[in-house]
């Protein structure tokens, strides 16, 4: 059964309070009047009410704990509940005291006696004599010289009596109307929405379409030259590169061996030497299968860097390109080397150019997204994912093993992102989210920043994507509306008119000056602010706390 809970101002008499009853359009209508009210506690309005509530046919039920109220309505048979949470009843009415039988007696006894004590004829001739004593000591009257009244004063005053009349007159209601303001705080709360679905970015489309997904959309590209440096970590030692002599014994056949200029020797400690010179050394004597004598020949070698730690003691070599079957058959022998100093320096390496050309494109990208972003027609979101790079050509100094402390990548290259209008594509958002929501809620926030797009195809004439995107709904309020369903109403009538918008927690109303106790005549004066916060999820939002309470059947 549909249930109306009225809130009655100190200020309704019973036309409103009838008047307000039958406006409900609950069955049952409860009705909580403030606790100074008198106008339910006469048992003529009461009927009244009672009578009005029978006629519209609904069932009236008194919201009070007032022991008076609740034996006057215990009297007609009107339904008390004692607050909104309990079940009406029709109290039990307080039996009425009857005075004493002894208390009527002694009051006729009384009056026997006064009756009794009566003279029957009062006797008036002292009194006369006492009034004819007083009229000889009265004084005559002096009879004064009349004058008229002067008429001129007489209207003059009027006109100020009436005019100050108007004044105050046009000044209270100036102030009634025009002066009492009222701050209307709403206190919600939103919901986050989330919204996945596939899109269109079309180049060809004008228009958006919410059913076909689709939003009009464009690429547009720049020729842009980025610069970046990054460190050298890179090591080499410059100094002097220590020399010596190299004598290799030839067992690995019959016929010379050649040796050209630059041949990588490795020492048994690991350093790496190269031969000054091409060497051809004589082949062996074999008998047998076996080799007699090795030929034999000598050539100087340097170190492959220089460094003091080169400077090593006599050693055998292995030829580094040889197995090691060759080298057993090979026998490289050196004398000890020297001359070999420190001077270390930086250098370039590739993993330096790496991480410089890394850094250009994580660094430099919202340049060149904004560069990009001032090709389109006013304010454009630039969708994240489709950059594409072309004509890219790279400088970089120094190169990889040359030295210096940084090495500097500059690249020229063609950008281009494709782009869409951010109030269209913010209104085709929202378009989507309200497809979840009801009447009452209203998209408040689209979430246009912080989309998840995943390209499924780019193509010459537009780009496909899944999208991901979570915005936040709210109340919908008409607030031109709301002011004029506010305005006269009163105190505690304001208040439950707003709480009773979905999305709404709680109203505070503060009224000025001091002495107004409802809302303004006028919806102009009324100020309302909406505060939304408190964040939820739409699968723990509850709905049941958004309910009013209603009185029990």
């Amino acid at each position: 059964m549909a249930k109306d809970v009225l809130y009655l101002d100190v200020e309704d008499d019973i036309t409103a309070v009838i008047g307000k009853l039958k406006k409900s359009k609950g069955k049952v209508v409860a009705l909580v009047p403030p606790k100074r009210t008198t106008v339910l506690s006469s048992v003529v309005n009461l009927k009244l009410l009672k009578k009005a509530a029978t006629d519209s046919k609904k069932k009236l039920v008194l919201v009070t704990a007032d022991d008076t109220l609740m034996n006057l309505a215990g009297g007609l048979k009107i339904h008390v509940a004692k607050n909104l949470t309990t079940a009406p009843e029709i109290p039990d009415v307080a039996s009425v005291p009857e005075l004493p039988s002894e208390h009527i007696e002694e009051t006729d006894t009384v009056d026997e006696s006064a009756k009794a004590a009566t003279p029957k004829k009062a006797d008036t001739s002292k009194a006369k004599n006492t009034v004819t004593e007083k009229l000889k000591k009265l004084k005559p009257i002096r009879k004064e010289q009349s004058s008229l009244p002067d008429f001129n004063s007489f209207r003059k005053k009027l006109f100020i009596i009436v005019g100050g009349l108007a004044v105050l007159i046009f000044g209270w209601w100036w102030i009634a109307v025009n002066v009492p303001s009222a701050q209307v705080k709403l206190k919600g709360q939103t919901n986050r929405i989330t919204s996945e679905f596939p899109a269109t970015f079309s180049f060809e489309a004008t228009e958006a379409s919410t059913e076909e997904r689709i939003v009009p959309a464009a690429r547009e590209s720049v020729e842009s030259t980025q610069k970046v440096e990054a460190e050298a970590t890179g090591e080499e030692n410059r100094g002097e590169k220590a020399t010596g002599t190299l004598t290799i014994e030839n067992c690995l056949q019959s016929e010379p061996l050649t040796l050209v200029a630059g041949t990588k020797f490795r020492a048994s400690g690991g350093e790496i030497f190269l031969s000054t010179e091409t060497v051809t050394v004589p082949g062996g004597s074999f008998f047998l299968g076996s080799c007699s004598t090795p030929g034999d020949a000598s050539v100087g070698a340097r170190a492959e860097t220089g460094g003091d730690d080169k400077n090593i003691a006599a050693t055998t070599y292995d030829i580094v390109n040889f197995s090691s079957a060759e080298n057993s058959a090979v026998a490289v022998n050196g004398s000890a080397m020297g001359g070999g100093t420190d001077d270390i320096v930086k250098i370039v390496t590739q993993d330096d150019i790496d991480a410089a050309i890394e850094k250009l494109t994580e660094e430099d990208l919202e340049a060149i997204t904004t560069e990009i972003a001032a090709k389109f027609t006013g304010e454009a979101i630039l969708i994240d994912k489709t950059l594409k790079t072309k004509n890219s050509k790279d400088t970089i100094s120094p190169k990889v093993g040359e030295a210096g402390d940084k090495v500097v990548v500059e690249r020229t290259a063609t950008y281009s992102m494709v782009g869409v209008d951010k109030a269209l594509y913010e209104q085709f958002l929202k378009a989507i989210h309200q497809e979840q929501l009801g009447d009452q809620q209203v998209v408040v926030e689209s979430g246009i920043e912080d989309v998840i797009y995943t390209i499924t195809q780019d193509g010459s004439t537009g780009i496909k994507a899944e999208l991901k995107v979570q915005g936040r709904a709210g109340p919908d309020i008409d607030i031109p509306s709301l002011s004029e369903q506010l305005k006269g109403r009163g105190y505690t009538e304001a208040i439950g008119i707003a709480e009773d918008i979905p999305g709404i927690l709680k109203a505070e109303i503060e009224l000025s000056p001091f002495w107004v106790s409802k809302m303004p005549s006028k919806a102009s004066n009324i100020t309302i602010e909406v505060d939304v916060s408190g964040l939820t999820s739409q699968e723990d939002e509850s709905s049941g706390d958004a309910q009013a309470e209603e009185v029990q059947e």
